[in-house]
């Protein structure tokens, strides 16, 4: 019985507590995160480079007014496509948007710093009061910038294709070569003997 009571206390207290949690007023925020990516692996001086974000709305409610924007040294890249600056009216809340733009590096043999784009939106909170405000994006970190030349050497395969050849290739000439050996050796044997 005394098993009985503990379960029976414990059973009520978790209730009371749980009941407490459902009566407090959850707090209405947008909050948006922004993921920057380069799509391939290498910048090469004069080839596209797409950059990608994705914004995610992690709040509660929807944010409005979403401007993005991003920056980049116009004596190291040319914008090829799309815009740096772009607006979203609302994102709502659980929901993401996708954008990309095309960037030409015109420099080769640099590091350069992708940095970070800035987002800015509002959203209206629990007591309907509009509230601004303003995250960064992930950053890519520093990017060599490399030359056509050394991308086709960083990326050929041709050292392992070459490789994988000489070994197939030598397969037919060796085998016999030491089906010869073995057989001549053992001929040779035989004549000795004889």
């Amino acid at each position: 019985q005394i098993k009985a009571l503990v379960l029976a206390v414990a059973l009520a207290l978790t209730t009371h507590v749980v009941a407490q949690d459902d009566e407090e007023i959850e707090s209405q925020e947008a909050h948006l995160l922004m993921y920057k990516k380069m799509a391939s692996d290498y910048a090469v001086e004069g080839q596209d480079v797409v950059v990608s974000y994705t914004i995610f709305n992690v709040g509660n409610t929807a944010a409005n007014d979403v401007e993005v924007v991003d920056t980049y040294n116009t004596a190291v890249f040319g914008l090829e496509d799309g815009e740096i600056t772009l607006n979203f009216d609302t994102i709502g809340a659980g929901l993401s948007e996708a954008f990309n733009h095309t960037v030409v590096p015109i420099q080769s043999n640099v590091w350069h710093d992708f940095g970070r784009a800035k987002v800015t939106y509002s959203y209206e909170d629990e007591n309907f009061e509009q509230v601004t405000r303003s995250s960064w994006s992930t950053s890519m970190g520093r990017i060599g910038i490399i030359t056509e030349a050394m991308h086709l050497r960083l990326t050929s395969m041709y050292a392992r294709e070459w490789t994988t050849f000489s070994v197939l290739a030598a397969v037919p000439v060796v085998a016999p070569l030491l089906v010869w050996l073995t057989l001549r050796g053992s001929n040779s044997s035989k004549t000795k003997r004889a």
